[in-house]
This record gives C-alpha cells, structure tokens and sequence, in this order.
C-alpha cells in the first residue's frame, strides 16, 4: 500500500520549474517571479530594498500597467551572498526592471525525473529481492541446512 502511494505522490515530489522570460504584462497575482534590476532601478529602489540590490525574487501581489508589487523572498546583491527576506511587500516600478522571469512547471523535465526516480527505485528493488533482502532472508545460500 506504502508503494502504491508513494508511486502516486512521485510526480508531484518531482516536479521541475524553470524561470521563463516574461513580460510585466504577462504577470499576475500569485505568480513567482524573479526580477533582474537595472542599475538605475536598483537606485530607485535602494531606500526600500538597501543598497546594491540586482536581483529580487518573489510572489506576484498586485500587477498593474506601471508597476508590479511583489512579496519579496530573496533579494541578491551585487558581490554578496543572496539574502532572505520575509515576504516584505515592495513595489516595483516596470522600468526598474532589465528583465522579468515567471517560474513555470516544465511538463519534459517532471517526467524525466519522475521516469528516473521509478527506475531507480525498480531497480534497487530488484538488486535487494536478487540480494534475498525483504523478505527475512540472509542473503547467503543456506545448503538446506
């Protein structure tokens, strides 16, 4: 029963996500995002988000035609180690941007790595039952005695 359902749950424990380039317009609420700033925008945005900001990633809360407001959970500085933030609301002007990326499932990748995971596991399961591991066995030969 545990295999059945840990064959059902498989897909969605591997499931891929790349970033795909986006247009603003193309954004809505809800969507994860990663925004790569140009520098006149890491400026503009320097007194919400502190200095050399060149990266933010986050949740789409509100879309509109000038600006996007997001939840920011990573923002990347230039020269420094990404930071975590905790879903601090920011918004951002679309012309702060150098380019937008939305993160979507990848369909391909998800059933490569689910068909992957399933190989893997078959196989371990047919190396242990060859091995006489599973079933109380030693994995010797016993002689009959």
């Amino acid at each position: 029963m545990k295999a059945a359902l840990g064959a059902l749950l498989l897909p969605l424990l591997s499931a891929c996500f790349v970033y795909r380039p986006a247009s603003p317009a193309e954004l809505r609420p809800g969507d994860v995002t990663a925004v790569e700033l140009s520098e006149s925008g890491a400026v503009t945005l320097a007194p919400d988000l502190g200095p050399r900001a060149s990266r933010l990633d986050g949740r789409v809360v509100a879309s509109g035609d000038s600006a996007l407001t997001l939840a920011v959970n990573t923002i990347v500085r230039r020269s420094l180690e990404p930071e975590s933030w905790s879903g601090t609301v920011v918004r951002v002007p679309t012309t702060a941007a150098a380019q937008w990326r939305v993160r979507r499932f990848d369909a391909p990748r998800s059933a490569l790595a689910t068909a992957g995971i399933l190989a893997a596991m078959v196989t371990t399961r047919l190396v242990a039952r060859e091995a006489g591991l599973g079933r109380g066995g030693t994995g010797g030969s016993s002689n009959g005695r």
